[in-house]
Parts: C-alpha cells; structure tokens; sequence
C-alpha cells in the first residue's frame, strides 16, 4: 500500500501564538529603549549647545582681540537663539554682522545673557555666568572679568 505525502498536514509559517509573542517581545524592548533613547538626546542638545555657547564666546572674544571692524564683539544668549554681533552691545549692534545658532525650546537659559569683549584687549564688559537647562540636565558657562571662559 503507497501512502500519499503530498499533503502535508503542516504548512510552513507562523503560528497566532509566536506572532503575538514577537509582537510582545519587540513591544518591551521598544518600551524600555525609547526613553533611553531620549535622554541621551537631551543629554547631547545640552552638550552641543554649551559648546557652540563657548565657541562663539572664544571666537567673539578674538574677533575683538583682532579689532575686527575696529569695534567690540559679544554674544547674546537667549532663549531660542545664541547670537554672535559686532558692537558694543546687542542693541546698538551691526545686525548685517549677526551669526545666529538656533536651539532648542525646551532649553531655557537663565544668567547673564550678553558677554561684550572689548576692543584689543579681549576683556568681558561686565563678567557673569550663564546657565542652561532642560528637564534632566543644567550647564553653566562662567566669564570672568580678565575673559577667561570657564563651563
């Protein structure tokens, strides 16, 4: 007698049972990596933006050092923006000079707001810190009266 094995009675694929397990398993993976996920996000916003506030102290700083326009250089720093100018304060600035770095809103800044270096010599007008903070995390940059820049 010859059986017939054409037929399989299983056929290849997936059963309901380990397609709802996968699902599970990607699910609870996703639920514990997402929030890491975002606050090594912030964490780096934070970074990135106390760099570019420091850099551009440095640069507004040699720029003035320079004589660059025969005129001061300062920074702004506000919520929303970083702005590098030309002028002896950001008021009465050369805005056709402005180099503006966007940031992110949920960082709020707090402090001293506006570093002005003075003409050859590189000295701050009026020395201060400047803090920046999110929900997780807060950085301070400091600018002394000689402008030395400390974060």
């Amino acid at each position: 007698m010859k059986i017939d094995r054409s037929h399989k009675s299983n056929p290849a694929g997936f059963t309901l049972i380990e397609l709802m397990l996968t699902v599970g398993v990607i699910s609870i993976l996703l639920m514990v990596t997402v929030p890491v996920m975002q606050r090594y996000l912030v964490r780096n916003d934070m970074d990135v933006l106390s760099s570019v506030i420091v850099q551009d102290l440095y640069r507004s700083q040699s720029l003035a050092r320079a004589g660059e326009n025969n005129g001061s250089w300062g920074v702004y720093v506000q919520n929303g923006s970083i702005t590098l100018f030309q002028g002896s304060s950001y008021t009465s600035r050369n805005q056709a000079k402005d180099e503006v770095y966007t940031m992110s809103p949920s960082i709020v800044v707090s402090g001293k707001n506006e570093f002005v270096f003075t003409i050859f010599t590189g000295n701050v007008v009026s020395s201060g810190s400047t803090t920046i903070t999110n929900a997780a995390d807060a950085k301070t940059v400091t600018v002394s009266a000689k402008g030395v820049i400390e974060y």
